[in-house]
């Protein structure tokens, strides 16, 4: 069902589609696009489907290249993934709205729920952005440009939506992706880029199987959380980090506290599944996290103007999927229960349904919507 609604999207969106139908001609949504920096210090792939990031290459402390980041090998899997998100750009509405249902100006909007039985809209809906197909507006050797028109009445939202992403490497091993929207009429934007992360490459070095449990993981700004009810609802409180296994003001492995995170990433799940707030009015050149592999000695610092930052802890994976082969997927390789961190900058999930909060989700044709993020790799 979901490849058949997939399809029909396709259908749907590209009629809708205002850029020149010269671009689409050349580059269809699943043909993949390369990127390499100036210095070649990374590389990078790309699918106008979801405006999708498929690949990040850079050197570990060996000087040997790795991709960092899951994915599929065969492009067509991102149609009908088995699992949904890998590296794309997720949106009208990222993370979850609670009950699917929001108000705006004294009228109650009904979002399309796709989790929980109906409990929740997660990520936009059933077909959110990143099952849509983006179309290539501007293609250099280091950077590429993705737009999408999102009607209006599109799983629910209110006003059309007109996005751009663009994804650009630099020397020195820097990716940045900076996203752009407006809107003809007020409504709920809240993005981010849904990339999983495995700084080791899924490289068993000294023979030890690759685990997001032994990277090392920093937030200086963060004071508070979104408290979540089992499901992953947020309550509408903001407790404070402090004395609990969610604080990482000092570097610490992310498994250094593992066994008191019994519930955090929901029911009786070990793990983290958590929005942090950060306590910044900082720029996008603000520090936002690190996340560092000693067995590789690769670290990634992301600065961002984004409030909140979710790390998900990859618990949900059970082995199932092989890795790419980039990754030693035709070895054996799969894609295993805490092998890899989901990290999302964005603004505070569900600020739309906690007003409390003082945090404005809503945009419109005089407020466009601006994100931005910059990936520095370096070896430590």
């Amino acid at each position: 069902m979901r490849l058949a609604s997939t399809l029909a999207s396709l259908v749907v969106f590209l009629a809708h589609s205002t850029v020149s139908q010269a671009w689409y001609t050349v580059i269809q949504p699943l043909d993949t696009i390369w990127l390499s920096a100036p210095d070649k210090s990374i590389n990078a792939s790309y699918l106008p489907f979801g405006a999708t990031q498929t690949s990040v290459w850079v050197n570990d402390k060996y000087g040997t290249p790795r991709d960092l980041v899951l994915g599929y090998d065969n492009v067509t899997t991102y149609l009908d993934p088995p699992s949904r998100y890998f590296g794309p750009i997720v949106g009208r509405y990222a993370n979850r709205i609670k009950n699917g249902t929001f108000e705006l100006d004294n009228v109650t909007y009904t979002i399309v729920k796709n989790e929980n039985d109906g409990l929740d809209t997660l990520h936009g809906g059933s077909i959110g952005w990143d099952s849509r197909p983006w179309t290539v507006v501007a293609w250099s050797e280091s950077s590429v440009t993705f737009y999408l028109q999102d009607v209006a009445g599109s799983m629910g939202f209110p006003a059309t939506v007109e996005a751009y992403v663009t994804y650009t490497l630099y020397n020195d091993a820097a990716l940045t992706i900076e996203i752009n929207a407006t809107a003809d009429g007020e409504t709920p934007i809240l993005l981010s880029s849904h990339d999983w992360w495995n700084l080791e490459g899924y490289y068993s070095y000294d023979g030890q199987n690759s685990s997001i449990l032994n990277h090392t993981f920093y937030t200086p700004d963060v004071t508070s959380y979104v408290a979540a009810d089992g499901i992953l609802i947020p309550t509408g409180e903001l407790p404070s980090v402090e004395g609990t296994p969610l604080d990482f003001r000092t570097a610490r492995t992310i498994g250094s506290e593992f066994n008191e995170t019994v519930d955090v990433c929901g029911t009786g799940c070990t793990g983290y599944d958590t929005c942090f707030v950060r306590d910044h009015n900082g720029t996008d050149s603000t520090l936002a996290l690190e996340l560092y592999s000693p067995a590789s000695g690769i670290k990634l610092s992301i600065s961002s103007e984004q409030h909140a930052i979710q790390l998900y802890s990859c618990d949900g994976l059970d082995g199932t999927i092989p890795a790419k082969a980039s990754q030693g997927g035709l070895d054996g390789v799969v894609y295993s229960q805490y092998s890899c961190a989901v990290l999302e900058m964005e603004e505070v999930i569900d600020a739309i349904n906690n007003p409390e909060w003082g945090i404005d989700s809503i945009y419109g044709p005089d407020r466009p919507y601006t994100w931005s993020a910059t990936y520095n790799f370096t070896i430590v």
